[in-house]
């Protein structure tokens, strides 16, 4: 019911993806069969990518098939390298008895210890072996390659690797050599936020070398329509939700999964049902406000004069205005054209002194309201 939805705020079903779960599990059909196979997810935030793939992890262990995940690190400025393929290899010592573990390692073990100590104690005088420095990557990559084929060979394997558009330099490298390389039976699942991609984001290459290979399919997670959201909330209520109630979370969520379990969970805690957004959730939207850019040219536009009371709004460009290029900040009308400044393609919005600005998509004009500042509407109160 509406009243406990504050206990369950996702959906014990997966909704409005059977054609993309179908997509994932054709690849693994195709490990299966001894065929490697490269799928790259894309969606932005909170469109439900983890939950597509946690779907498909829990279906691929229900067959009794191997599969490890790991996932990039937001470290700022840090780096923390092959970090998903550390926490995918630390899995495998609950995931595969002693034994075995050993045999896949093989000799392996001591050099990837390095790496991952969890896998076992460096033998006597291993270090000095294998060198006292770092890791070379040409050896650490044919070291994991074996590892993964000798994995293969027990059974189709699937290796997940989250939050590709945080992943380093070494990542992408090692990534890229294992899509090359990888000949038997194994999976390799790639999620990464598509709306955290700027134009020199580091990433593009990666892709756009992966689309060139050919050895690599992609996928692409789309918003949920209000079908879809309606069978979500439904899933969550047990029980149809009132078209009202669908209506006005489709319209503050614009379709985001997360957003509307958010939401949702907010109409029926404890703040009366005045669908305050969540604590958690509007950190969240103003962090990523808070992260933009400034323009290309690392200055901040002028702000335009401030309007007169009586005239409430001033145009300060237009289609045909130099400013009014694409790519360029510039300041929005809350009142004339508040969706075309946040939905449905604006990433967010940034406020330099005091001012409202957003980057242009389609606006035909753009000016600053008096005395106003613009709210979007995921921040916005839904009406009581």
């Amino acid at each position: 019911m509406i009243g406990g939805v504050a206990l369950r705020v996702s959906s014990p079903v997966l909704v409005g993806r059977a054609a993309e779960a179908g997509q994932l599990w054709a690849a693994f059909e195709r490990a299966q069969a001894g065929s490697p196979a490269t799928v790259v997810v894309a969606g932005e935030a909170g469109v439900g990518k983890t939950r597509l793939v946690a779907e498909l992890i829990g279906r691929v262990r229900g067959q009794g098939a191997l599969a490890l995940a790991g996932g990039c690190l937001d470290v700022g400025e840090g780096v923390v390298a092959y970090a998903p393929l550390v926490e995918a290899l630390r899995s495998l010592i609950g995931a595969v008895d002693p034994a075995e573990l050993e045999r896949v390692l093989g000799g392996a073990r001591a050099e990837l210890a390095r790496l991952v100590p969890e896998l076992g104690p460096l033998e006597a005088g291993a270090e000095a072996a294998t060198g006292a420095g770092a890791l070379v990557p040409g050896r650490l990559f044919e070291l994991l390659l074996g590892v993964l084929h000798r994995l293969a060979g027990r059974g189709p394997l699937l290796l997940v690797v989250e939050d590709l558009h945080w992943a380093d330099q070494s990542t992408r490298d090692l990534l890229g050599f294992l899509v090359r390389n990888l000949r038997a039976g194994v999976v390799m699942l790639l999620t990464y936020r598509s709306d955290e991609l700027h134009r020199r984001h580091p990433l593009r290459p990666f892709l756009a070398e992966l689309d060139r290979s050919g050895r690599a399919e992609r996928l692409e997670l789309a918003r949920l329509g209000r079908r879809e959201l309606s069978e979500l909330l439904a899933g969550i209520l047990g029980e149809p939700a009132p078209a009202a109630m669908t209506l006005e979370i489709l319209a503050r969520s614009q379709g985001n999964p997360f957003f509307a379990e958010e939401l949702l969970a907010a109409r029926g805690g404890g703040d009366g049902g005045s669908g305050e957004l969540p604590e958690a959730l509007r950190d969240l939207l103003l962090a990523r406000v808070e992260a933009l850019p400034l323009p290309a040219s690392g200055s901040s536009p002028d702000p335009p004069s401030p309007p007169s009371p009586a005239s409430g709004c001033t145009t300060i460009c237009s289609p045909r205005s130099r400013r009014s290029r694409p790519g360029t900040w510039l300041s929005c009308c809350a009142r004339r054209s508040p969706t075309t400044c946040w939905w449905p393609r604006m990433t967010a919005a940034a406020t330099r002194s005091g001012t409202r600005w957003c980057r242009r998509r389609s606006t035909t004009t753009c000016c600053r309201c008096s005395g106003r500042r613009y709210t979007p509407p995921m921040l916005a109160r839904s009406p009581r």
